[in-house]
């Protein structure tokens, strides 16, 4: 049987809520008026780790050669 997937994000109104600090190319995505202290950020999707779907690119349209 698979271990099923743990969600750790914080609770709305949490003490640690936009209580962390701001790294500059860490921790950019925030939401609020800083980093939350949980593992992920409230308010936020949550990351995809492993494989994924398979999914064919979209061709782009519209587009000309110039020589």
């Amino acid at each position: 049987m698979p271990i099923p997937a743990q969600f750790m994000t914080l609770k709305i109104g949490c003490a640690t809520v936009d209580a962390g600090a701001v790294l500059p190319n860490i921790n950019d995505g925030f939401v609020g008026a800083t980093p939350d202290l949980g593992a992920f950020e409230l308010g936020q999707p949550l990351p995809t780790y492993g494989p994924r779907p398979a999914t064919l690119p979209i061709a782009p349209t519209g587009l000309r050669i110039v020589r």
